[in-house]
């Protein structure tokens, strides 16, 4: 194995509070590249040889190695399951994004055409049941590739299990693993994360499914039908597709789209207008779309939101309370929370001093209230900052309310979490530490599931 480092420039620390990794917004640590690593094998060679599988594996190199664990995305290269390999370069810049930004990222090789796989007795039934179902004969070659579709979704399956059972030594969360893959890697991440459970065969429970440029392929030759493998209760998709795509048809991306507003499937899509196949064609790693950078660092965002909410606990009622930030003296915000609209409140309270520099005073000096108001999903809120001022207590002279910026909540347990605000009129941002004041066993009940 071949370990390499790669420097980033530290720009903006993510939370760390309470050891849960939730990923920074911007590149953030160096990070740390072991290549060729054996995570399995398969059959190959019509069933007379063993191919060892490999992956490299990206992380980002911690100061305290004990905060933690890491959420993991899992790169999985195209080529038509004829070529391709973990090396490539787009997947190499895509897994130094992810892991300077505190994900761990494996870009893996699997079996292709070439190497004739044939898959295992509990994927076998993959086989059997396309090759009956589509009612005619088929070809050695066409035979041949659906061995290899089939193999490669387990080959997928194979990685996923490496990083669960070596969890603990690279600091992973197996509870936060999502896939990503471009052309015949995204036809492999539905397939693993949509498809293997139609056949009763045990998936696993992805954080998100990163389509590019692909689609849902079993059973073939039918679009409507491919898709609905897909759940409502199932990983959210982010799906990008050329609409000249003249390699993977446009249409495997739209029935999708029309399946999960179907089932209620949490998504996003993005057309991209006259592009054709792979990533020059759409820009995905290079090209601005207005408000949002490129589509991959759309992509980068929209799987940091995930990951922070699948984290280990929920916002729950029993959050409700004072928090205060322990490097400071006294300092800190309250709560208040509506469960069913999914609405959190927050509220501090500070005054200007009488010149700007000499302490100040509840006469003299100019009060305030900020208050923070927006929805919460998982473990995170996004809110919007009012500032209200002018009020005196038990006096009737009248307050002025305005929005002043924004703001985040992110818990990594019942008892910690962040504060992080951008108030711009101010010139004021930060990320601050909070712990609760007063503790609650019901958070550790109500805080284990989504509300």
């Amino acid at each position: 194995m071949l370990t390499r480092f790669i420097p980033f420039l530290l720009l903006l620390l993510p939370s760390l509070a309470g050891g849960t990794m939730l990923p920074a917004d911007e590149a953030t640590y160096a990070v740390r590249v072991t290549g060729a690593i054996t995570y399995g094998s398969g059959t190959s060679q019509g069933g007379t040889a063993t191919k060892d599988l490999l992956l490299d594996l990206y992380e980002p190199v911690l100061e305290d190695n004990s905060v933690g664990p890491l959420p993991v995305v899992i790169l999985i290269h195209g080529g038509g399951y004829t070529g391709g390999s973990r090396l490539d370069d787009r997947l190499v810049t895509m897994a130094e994004d992810f892991a300077s930004r505190g994900w761990i990222a494996a870009s893996i090789d699997y079996r292709l055409v070439g190497d004739e796989p044939i898959p295992s007795e509990r994927y076998q039934v993959m086989v059997d049941e396309t090759l009956a179902g589509l009612g005619r004969g088929v070809s050695s070659d066409e035979e041949t590739t659906l061995n290899t579709i089939v193999s490669a979704a387990e080959d997928a399956a194979t990685a996923t299990d490496w990083i669960i059972a070596n969890a603990p030594d690279i600091n992973a969360d197996a509870a936060r693993i999502g896939l990503l893959g471009s052309s015949a890697g995204a036809f492999i991440s539905i397939n693993a994360a949509y498809t293997v459970d139609e056949y009763d065969i045990a998936g696993y429970d992805y954080s998100f499914v990163v389509d590019l440029w692909g689609g849902s392929s079993l059973p073939p030759e039918d679009d409507l039908a491919a898709a609905t493998v897909i759940d409502g209760n199932e990983p959210p998709l982010f799906i990008v597709h050329g609409t000249a795509d003249a390699t993977v048809s446009f249409a495997k991306s739209e029935v999708l789209v029309d399946r999960a507003q179907a089932v209620g499937l949490e998504y996003e899509f993005y057309p991209v207008e006259g592009a054709g196949h792979g990533y020059g064609s759409t820009g995905f790693l290079d090209a601005a779309v207005t408000g949002e950078g490129t589509l991959f660092d759309r992509a980068l965002a929209w799987t940091a939101d995930l990951a922070r909410a699948k984290a280990t606990v929920f916002i729950n009622p029993a959050m409700e309370g004072a928090w205060y930030n322990p490097e400071t003296d006294g300092q800190g915000i309250f709560i208040d929370l509506d469960p069913q609209a999914g609405t959190v409140f927050v509220g501090w309270f500070t005054f200007d001093t009488v010149d700007g520099n000499s302490p100040g005073n509840l006469i003299g000096a100019n009060q305030r209230w900020f208050t923070a108001f927006g929805q919460f999903v998982g473990n995170r809120a996004t809110l919007e900052v009012f500032e209200t001022t002018g009020g005196r207590f038990n006096d009737p002279s009248l307050v002025t309310t305005a929005p002043v910026g924004t703001a985040s909540l992110v818990f990594s347990d019942c008892l910690s979490g962040t504060f992080q605000f951008e108030l711009p009129g101010y010139a004021l941002e930060d990320t601050v530490p909070l712990l609760r004041n007063l503790s609650d066993s019901r958070c550790e009940t109500l805080g284990a599931s989504p509300r």
